[in-house]
């Protein structure tokens, strides 16, 4: 395991047990003398709370005063910290951990909140995450040589599910995803409407519909400019 960190413990002889068996005389240690071996040990995850002190600062001539500022956070005047919506957000999206679970193994840490808590973490930081969001997109789509697929995704709202489409574009080094109400050309469209050069897919109707149009559009011919 090359990327955990080492921490050495030194296990020593209780002072009663510092005695020859054979001679009864007192025995000493030896210097640099171990026998060593290893073990995987596991840090349990904590919580808890930063006190956050911001010096205020003023000039002698008494009418300036100025705060530090403080760490940044996602909603102005949250209590909870971008580590920590961070962190709920990898355990739902990266180890598909519900945040009813979540809720549940933080209780067990010492943390009371809800669900709905969380909920509003995965909200704030996913509105920052936006320019990401569609900077991906950009450099996704600038490839010469894109795959497409798509499959089906639930939408749950009070009282009912909808079904919607999961849209899944890719290049060998990046992909991003676009939730769709429509699985039809109108939904392609949506997904690939910046898009210009081979689209690797699995034949579905929506792609070559979309293909048929966009060639169409592209050899309609130009009308003639009218005289002045």
């Amino acid at each position: 395991q090359p990327s955990l960190p080492i921490v050495d413990v030194v296990c020593e002889l209780d002072p009663t047990e510092c005695r020859c068996r054979d001679c009864g005389g007192e025995m000493g240690e030896m210097d640099g003398q171990f026998e060593e071996s290893e073990e995987v040990d596991v840090v349990e995850r904590s919580f808890r709370i930063l006190r956050i002190k911001r010096k205020k600062y003023r000039c002698s001539c008494g009418t300036v005063i100025q705060t530090a500022p403080g760490p940044e956070k996602l909603i102005p005047g949250g209590r909870y910290s971008v580590g920590f919506a961070t962190s709920v957000a990898i355990a739902k999206y990266a180890d598909h951990m519900p945040l009813a679970r979540q809720v549940r193994q933080m209780a067990r840490a010492g943390l009371t909140v809800t669900t709905q808590t969380l909920w509003d973490q995965l909200f704030a930081l996913g509105k920052h995450l936006g320019p990401s969001y569609q900077a991906l997109r950009s450099v996704v789509l600038s490839s010469p040589v894109i795959g497409a697929d798509e499959t089906t995704w639930p939408l749950m709202e009070e009282g009912k599910t909808t079904r919607c489409w999961a849209w899944a574009v890719c290049r060998p080094d990046a992909v991003f995803y676009k939730i769709q109400p429509t699985r039809s050309e109108a939904g392609a469209a949506a997904v690939l409407r910046d898009f210009s050069g081979t689209v690797i897919a699995d034949g579905y109707s929506a792609y070559t519909a979309l293909r048929k149009t966009r060639k169409e559009a592209y050899e309609q011919p130009k009308l003639p400019l009218s005289e002045p």
